[in-house]
């Protein structure tokens, strides 16, 4: 049995009458999970599916790896930012041409010092009868070498009750709730809630954030957030009581720290729902410069999918 990581999933590649399969959810790859799954099986022959099952020509080269950063405004106003790897796809005269997996993820390589991290998704530019930006949805070993299935980009209105097209976003006709998130010193756990509940959902909340004993933003926590488009570094660090005493009303008050350090966040005037959420504290992380953006990388990670969840969720309610 094989495996390697795709998606944030393990596959189990599962051998049976000579052929291999695969049990997958499919999902988008990053860069890092596609470097493993090429090192997992060096030297192979690979193959490119695109959505409408045809194939790009074996004789492909990938001529560019870029880091792609999209910086726009919504219809509603809203400023979002998006980032991603890009692997440009081209096939010249060379017929005999065939790029496997090792020198690929040489080449990968390579464009490290320009995409900065391995957490960005990767998205396969590619021109058929249109040049096209297709997400890698699965990888699978084949006996004919390495098989990547490639899924299909959508677009969609993010601001639906702003601009008129309808009320199908979230949240539909829900009044603006006011959140506030705490951690100890306001430096990262609450920095990072607070600036994914406004990129994911401001239409419906608007979030902020405080500290028990307020402190330094903490630089690591700005690096790994800006890896993937959103820039906090001009946050300011705010202390509970000062939140208080601004008389400022709260529908929510959502602990982010240790469950200890959470009993210690103040009673907020009115009607006010208190949840906690535990995340480790970015500061306890130990080690090198990459090694701790490795560990940090995986609570914003981790804070990401739980505001995503919740978000999702309340609008349902």
């Amino acid at each position: 049995m094989e495996e390697c990581w795709i998606g944030h999933k393990l596959i189990y590649y599962v051998r049976s009458n000579n052929l291999l399969s695969s049990i997958l959810k499919p999902t988008s790859m990053n860069i890092r999970e596609l470097l493993d799954c090429l090192d997992a099986h060096p030297s192979q022959p690979m193959h490119w599916m695109l959505p409408d099952n045809s194939f790009v020509p074996a004789h492909f080269h990938v001529t560019e790896v870029g880091r792609i950063q999209k910086d726009f405004i919504d219809c509603g106003g809203t400023q979002r930012s998006q980032v991603t790897c890009q692997l440009q796809l081209w096939t010249g005269d060379d017929l005999d041409h065939r790029l496997e997996t090792t020198t690929l993820a040489e080449i990968i390589r390579l464009g490290r010092q320009v995409l900065k991290t391995d957490e960005l998704a990767v998205e396969i530019e590619y021109e058929g009868n249109t040049t096209a930006h297709y997400p890698i949805e699965l990888a699978d070993l084949t006996p004919s070498g390495l098989l990547f299935t490639l899924g299909t980009n959508h677009t969609a209105c993010l601001a639906p009750e702003k601009c008129g097209v309808g009320t199908s976003g979230c949240c539909e006709e829900a009044s603006q709730q006011q959140i506030l998130f705490v951690c100890i010193h306001n430096s990262a756990r609450s920095q990072m809630a607070e600036a994914f509940v406004n990129q994911m959902c401001q239409s419906s909340f608007l979030a902020s954030s405080a500290g028990i004993e307020p402190g330094t933003l903490n630089p690591l926590v700005v690096e790994v957030m800006q890896e993937i488009g959103i820039d906090i570094s001009s946050a300011v660090t705010t202390g509970v009581n000062e939140v208080l005493q601004q008389g400022r009303h709260y529908d929510r008050v959502i602990t982010v720290c240790d469950e200890t350090s959470a009993e210690r966040c103040p009673s907020f005037p009115g009607l006010v729902t208190r949840e906690h959420w535990s995340f480790p504290d970015p500061s306890t992380v130990t080690g090198n410069h990459e090694e701790k953006l490795v560990e940090i990388r995986k609570i914003r990670d981790a804070i990401q999918q739980q505001i995503s969840d919740w978000c999702r969720l309340s609008c349902l309610a």
